[in-house]
């Protein structure tokens, strides 16, 4: 045989009353067998296999339209997502931002319309974002308040 296979071995069954060819070592078979352990399990909530977020529900669509704005913006910069995004949601954005008390996000995305005239506008804006994210705005500690104050925002349902 040659080629990727040429080092595998045909192994054939042993008949009935033969000695059969034991392909592993008397010391890997005398060995204790190891023991899986089970996969760790988020046991702080509900169980995500029964259960699933609703999405008509208000909490649910402004937490959707925030992450979704902030994460072309930040993966991104502002000129693609004004290619990307609609301007429609990018003020539904500036709503979700508001709903979250996220008060200097949305004013930094209300300027979206007037940074977009020029490049170096834009890049400017970029770098704000950039520099307001990376200092801490607090959006996931916002969001927590958020759903912490007003769960019935924020319902899970059956699958």
């Amino acid at each position: 045989m040659r080629g990727r296979f040429a080092n595998l071995r045909m192994v054939r069954r042993a008949p009935r009353g033969e000695q059969a060819v034991r392909l592993r070592s008397a010391a890997y078979a005398a060995q204790a067998p190891t023991r899986s352990t089970p996969w760790p399990i988020n046991d702080a909530g509900p169980s995500w296999a029964s259960v699933r977020p609703r999405y008509g529900a208000i909490g649910h669509q402004h937490l959707r339209t925030l992450l979704r704005v902030h994460g072309v913006l930040h993966r991104s910069g502002v000129r693609a997502a004004v290619t990307t995004l609609t301007m429609r949601t990018i003020a539904d954005g500036m709503l979700a931002a508001r709903y979250f008390d996220l008060v200097g996000v949305a004013e930094l995305w209300a300027r979206i319309p007037q940074v977009i005239s020029s490049v170096p506008e834009a890049d400017r804006f970029d770098a704000e974002y950039r520099d307001h994210v990376a200092a801490g705005h607090s959006m996931v500690e916002a969001i927590q308040r958020k759903i912490a104050a007003r769960p019935q925002d924020f319902p899970l349902g059956p699958i």
